[in-house]
């Protein structure tokens, strides 16, 4: 029972969720033509100030705005630097596929054109804009089914065994031996008692 309210569950009312992701790159060029040490340096210390940039309500309400919503709710945004590096990656998780793809597409717009305009550079280049996610990240269905499905069997067998070892009545001929230490002198077959045995109707008996 409870293995099959686990699958409605999970079938019929957890929304499938999708995830979308897009890349951008982080560099703080001094030079046009050449790249050096401490461009790289300053590249790495930008990122965990445009992290927090991307969260901003200037960014978020921008992006929500160009894709005429008023706000992003509903929807989650992640940002994170891929393996400690300057490549900064966007992602935006939701019931609408196409629509966590667009969201995270205008994030890295958004927050491209709000680092030109607070900083004055142009140092934020969109690596890999956001696909449309074919297959959802969440929930995993089939996964929580035998996941309920191991706790269940789980459950019932502890309270069988509990119950076992809870349940001192006599039963059989080896149950007196062991709890009473008596021994078995003999046993006879169930009979059923007279009250339970019908009793003949006055006019058949009569008869």
């Amino acid at each position: 029972a409870i293995t099959a309210v686990a699958v409605l569950i999970n079938f019929l009312y957890l929304p499938d969720l999708f995830r979308a992701e897009a890349t951008i790159y982080v560099l703080n060029r001094q030079s046009e033509n050449t790249i050096s040490a401490s461009d790289l340096t300053a590249g790495t210390q930008l990122t965990n100030d445009y992290k927090q940039l991307i969260h901003s309500k200037r960014v978020m309400d921008a992006a929500a705005a160009a894709l005429g919503y008023a706000n992003l709710e509903g929807y989650e945004v992640e940002v994170k630097a891929i393996n400690d590096t300057r490549f900064i990656n966007i992602a935006v998780t939701g019931r609408r596929a196409y629509l966590a793809a667009n969201i995270a597409n205008e994030l890295a717009v958004q927050f491209s054109e709000t680092v030109v305009d607070i900083m004055q550079v142009d140092n934020v280049s969109i690596i890999d804009l956001a696909s449309v996610p074919e297959e959802p990240v969440a929930p995993a269905k089939e996964r929580n089914i035998v996941l309920t499905a191991a706790v269940s069997f789980l459950f019932c067998a502890a309270f069988m065994a509990v119950r076992g070892v809870l349940d001192t009545t006599i039963k059989t001929s080896s149950d007196i031996q062991a709890q009473l230490d008596l021994p078995v002198l003999s046993t006879f077959p169930y009979l059923r008692i007279l009250s339970e045995v019908k009793a003949p109707n006055r006019k058949e008996a009569r008869r």
